[in-house]
């Protein structure tokens, strides 16, 4: 293992920006703060995800490598140096506190460790080079909101599929005479409440991405869905036409819908692939939190992504990752039946299951369960000893105990929260015309028929 300059460090502030659709640039995804320019030229600090909140805000008017070189970017590095923890990596600190591992750690194994990640064809950092020269090798695009999902976890910031149905719930409940802001909680987080929908990067930004391609060893793309954005294709058919592609690898996160023969081709010219693909279950779970989309149909898409793996047309790994929550609580264990029947060598799943919802008040957290059925759930995987999950099962384990043990709920907040969660399964439920007992665990709908609902 080698050895880290500290035990905060992290590649990503010395190596990476993070582009975000609302306007300013970060050090990651994971990231709670970021910088951008102020009206009177002056370098600001503010929440990553909330921009549009400060009055002093410039969308853009930092360049890509002002930003890099900001004085909050060199801030955070000089903190890792010193063994500190910035407060703009908050999320991966709550993680590790937690026992679960985080981004930072994950990622310095795929970018440093020996034998991990971009080892089979890939690139690997130099520690000591990045320390004494910290530059921009990696750009972390998030183009817009579009996707073709409504994931029930996700919001109008990621998925533009939930604007239309956010306005189907509010319509509802204003025949139920439901229209106030603190009312609303009863049935839904903040996100639903007040629609939040990203701006696009302007045409100038792109024509800066594209004058960053010559120094650029990595490009990661988040979304919405990145295979349906335009301007993502675009620039990858641009690196490509440019001959740049041969020193680029790609890390997208995708849903894993669009894996068709266009885009894999287009995939065939970059140095490595990394898919981070998102499914939150198995079976009539998946279709339930990932819908309108079904398992059976990812299943065919993930069958043209092995081809193109095991063909050698295009070089590096898949991973499975889900977020955990109440719906799923039930179907961790199931997760090496997403790839069966593919090869294993390139696609992972070994418990990347994070059990910290973005949104801590999420009325989906598994947190607001009953104690009795989180450690029923806990003991189910704990029962469940099979030689092929056995990786995968320890990591599941090992996250899910260190999350029970530093998330404990008084009762009265538990009971609360319950209702919320059961408002907004009925809710979704009607306007999606279907029922959560054709879908999820029975143990989970036993619970749920416990609990009274405000939806008429």
């Amino acid at each position: 293992m080698k050895s880290y300059p500290s035990d905060t460090w992290c590649t990503y502030p010395f190596t990476a920006l993070v582009l975000h659709n609302g306007g300013s640039y970060g050090p990651c995804c994971s990231a709670n703060e970021a910088v951008a320019m102020g009206m009177d030229d002056k370098e600001v600090r503010l929440e990553m995800y909330n921009p549009k909140d400060k009055k002093d805000f410039k969308p853009y008017a930092m360049s890509a490598n002002q930003a890099f070189n900001s004085k909050f970017m060199k801030d955070i590095r000089q903190q890792m140096m010193e063994g500190k923890r910035h407060t703009a990596c908050s999320s991966c600190w709550r993680q590790e506190d937690l026992g679960i591992k985080s981004k930072r750690q994950g990622m310095n194994q795929v970018y440093i460790e020996p034998g991990v990640g971009h080892a089979d064809g890939g690139f690997e950092y130099d520690i000591d080079e990045m320390v004494k020269n910290p530059r921009l090798r990696s750009l972390d695009l998030k183009f817009d909101n579009k996707c073709n999902l409504h994931c029930l976890m996700c919001t109008s910031g990621s998925s533009d599929m939930w604007v239309p149905l956010d306005n189907k719930m509010h319509k509802y409940l204003a025949l139920q005479n439901v229209t106030k802001e603190d009312d609303l909680d009863l049935y839904m987080d903040d996100a639903h409440k007040w629609q939040w929908t990203p701006g696009e990067f302007p045409e100038t930004l792109y024509e800066e991405i594209k004058r960053l391609v010559p120094q650029l060893q990595e490009i990661q793309c988040t979304g919405g869905e990145p295979f349906i954005n335009s301007h993502f294709i675009e620039l990858l058919k641009y690196i490509i036409d440019t001959g740049h592609a041969e020193h680029i690898s790609l890390e997208v996160t995708t849903n894993g819908t669009k894996f068709v023969t266009e885009v894999m081709e287009l995939l065939t010219h970059f140095r490595h692939i990394r898919m981070l693909i998102s499914a939150d279950g198995t079976g009539s779970t998946y279709d339930y939190i990932r819908a309108p989309y079904r398992y059976d149909l990812l299943k065919k898409r993930l069958k043209t992504l092995d081809e193109y793996f095991t063909s050698g047309k295009i070089r590096g790994w898949a991973e499975i990752s889900a977020v955990a929550m109440a719906y799923n609580i039930f179907d961790f264990a199931n997760y090496p039946d997403i790839v069966s029947g593919l090869k294993y060598d390139h696609f992972a799943v070994d418990g990347n299951i994070n059990f910290s919802l973005h949104n801590m008040d999420n009325v989906l957290h598994i947190k607001w369960l009953p104690d009795e059925l989180i450690n029923e759930a806990l003991e189910y995987y704990k029962s469940l000893r099979l030689p092929a999950y056995d990786l995968h099962l320890r990591r599941i384990i090992k996250n899910f105990e260190g999350y029970i043990k530093n998330n404990k709920v008084d009762e009265k907040t538990k009971l609360y929260h319950q209702r919320r969660m059961k408002n907004y399964t009925v809710l979704t439920d009607k306007v999606l015309n279907r029922d959560y007992h054709d879908y999820l665990d029975p143990r989970l709908c036993d619970f749920l028929d416990t609990v009274d609902t405000d939806v008429k």
